[in-house]
């Protein structure tokens, strides 16, 4: 996957920080704030050890989730259900994606 600089999610342009390394929270790999229109994705655990391509993809399709419920869900699904809930679908989506090449550059 290339990792992009922006997004597009509904009529909102979200800049990518990629990498970006978390001060505030060192237990972060990826976090959007809808308020600044941000997402960053961390290339390290925050213990300094290099993740895995696969695990960076997959936070950038959680973050996306995250978006795509806030802009237009309301952010309904995680004040419903959970942070998990959205990592089960991220997870979900990414072996789609994965599985039919959609990933590839």
């Amino acid at each position: 996957m290339k990792i992009p600089t922006s997004l597009k999610i509904g009529g909102h342009t979200y800049e990518v920080m990629y990498p970006y390394h978390f001060k505030e929270r060192y237990d972060r790999v990826g976090h959007s704030n809808h308020a600044l229109q941000t997402i960053g994705i961390s290339d390290d655990d925050g213990n300094g050890n290099k993740r895995a391509m696969d695990d960076i993809e997959l936070s950038v399709i959680h973050e996306i989730l995250h978006c795509v419920d806030h802009v237009y869900n309301g952010d309904d699904l995680i004040e419903k259900n959970s942070e998990a809930m959205v990592s089960r679908i991220a997870e979900g989506l990414y072996q789609v994606f994965k599985d039919n090449n959609l990933l590839k550059v």
